[in-house]
């Protein structure tokens, strides 16, 4: 089965398997529910931060990798992109 792809961002492909969406949905799920019993947010407000959260983590989980990406390309090894696993993330070498 092919990977679907998400694009290219700061020259990287981005690839996601179908298990990101299930981790990313479960991670949301978590985060709302914490901020509706744990720290007494509305539902709205709950749902908004979780989504808000779970964005930061993607958005911070690539910036890490485009960090790979600069050193391994300033020392003779490119990266051409990034899969996303569930909750993690693996580089793509060039082949």
């Amino acid at each position: 089965m092919k990977t679907p792809s998400l694009g290219t961002l700061g020259g990287l492909k981005l690839n996601a398997e179908p298990s990101t969406q299930i981790c990313t949905g479960v991670v949301a799920l978590i985060l709302a529910l914490l901020g509706n019993i744990v720290f007494g947010l509305s539902i709205i407000e709950a749902v908004l931060g979780a989504i808000v959260a779970t964005a930061l983590f993607w958005l911070s989980e690539f910036w890490h990798q485009h960090g790979h990406a600069s050193a391994a390309g300033m020392v003779g090894y490119p990266m051409t992109g990034v899969t996303f696993l569930g909750i993690r993330s693996v580089t793509l070498p060039k082949q």
